[in-house]
């Protein structure tokens, strides 16, 4: 039962994150987003 109430828990979040991201595409997102992603590379 923890299992499956931690994977609701993630599916929430990323909807939540995805919500987000398609609501505030602006530049200053778009910059964060992008030195984001140049960091985890």
């Amino acid at each position: 039962m923890v299992d499956d109430q931690l994977q609701l828990m993630v599916y929430i979040i990323l909807a939540a994150c995805f919500d987000l991201f398609c609501r505030g595409l602006d530049c200053w997102n778009l910059r964060l987003i992008t030195r984001m992603f140049s960091s985890a590379l």
